[in-house]
């Protein structure tokens, strides 16, 4: 994918999940407290940041390594794999540490938000 390509996926990707934050935001005004909106905004960011480190870690690896790497038989490339795949899973355990101590209900709450706790959980 060419990077003006990546860049129009993230703008749109951030769109999206700015609209996702508000719809939640909207459909749960009973539960808005300041400790929850930063809570859930952190989440959200989290993911987000995770769906970029997805969408650019060629750029990332090419970053750490200072040469691309990500082709078949390079030395690096067991390294580089690593680096991507760690930073995704280091923004996705991010995300969900974001949401607190009780985030089993903080997480159903935007499964049942979405309507997806039914097809989700059973």
């Amino acid at each position: 994918m060419d990077e003006r390509t990546q860049l129009d996926v993230a703008v749109i990707g951030g769109v999206i999940f700015l609209g996702i934050y508000l719809w939640f935001f909207w459909k749960n005004q009973s539960h808005l407290k300041p400790a929850f909106v930063v809570r859930h905004a952190m989440f959200n960011l989290f993911n987000y940041l995770g769906c970029l480190c997805f969408l650019y870690g060629g750029q990332i690896t090419t970053f750490i390594f200072g040469k691309p790497v990500l082709y078949k038989h390079s030395p690096q490339l067991t390294a580089a794999l690593l680096v991507w795949f760690g930073s995704i899973f280091l923004c996705f355990l991010m995300a969900a540490l974001a949401l607190g101590r009780n985030r089993g209900a903080e997480f159903r709450l935007w499964l049942q938000t979405f309507k997806l706790s039914k097809w989700l959980l059973g």
